[in-house]
């Protein structure tokens, strides 16, 4: 890790911004065993305070426990969903492979809603891995018609 340095500017930047909601897909920290990089975090999103923050698990945030020590989300608080707006979010895990989660997906997503935003840590697309919960997904959502999907790969700043 960078000494934070990175998630600095950018907890900085988000704070400038004063957005009202805030998404994160996942990687808060490099090791969720370690309280300090929790705390590290949370120091440096003063914006956190004033600002509906809505995380989705990564593989570095794991234990579960560590994760749902410092959040309290809808749902079960590993996979949840939420209006906001016009909009419908559901945040996935994508870190295991769960029947539970698919079945709710498929309901969840089957609800009435102008936009329909789907947000998970992993890229549904690898050549590095074959991920067979995220086949699932890419089917599902090809199903649905989905017309975006969205992958992040190359640094913010």
């Amino acid at each position: 890790m960078d000494g934070w340095k990175n998630a600095s500017k950018i907890a900085s930047r988000i704070g400038k911004e004063k957005p009202a909601l805030i998404i994160h897909a996942g990687d808060i920290v490099k090791n969720g065993v370690k309280e300090e990089q929790w705390i590290k975090f949370f120091n440096i999103s003063t914006w956190i305070h004033n600002a509906t923050f809505y995380p989705a698990i990564g593989n570095h945030d794991l234990p579960y426990a560590s994760f749902k020590k410092y959040f309290s989300l809808p749902n079960n608080e590993q996979w949840y969903s939420f209006n906001y707006g016009c909009a419908h979010f559901t945040i996935l895990d994508s870190n295991s492979f769960s029947l539970p989660q698919l079945l709710w997906l498929i309901n969840d997503l089957g609800k009435p809603t102008r936009w329909k935003i789907v947000v998970f840590h992993h890229p549904i697309i690898s050549y590095a891995y074959i991920n067979p919960l995220l086949l699932l997904w890419h089917i599902y959502f090809s199903t649905l018609q989905c017309r975006f999907c969205f992958q992040w790969s190359l640094p913010l700043l």
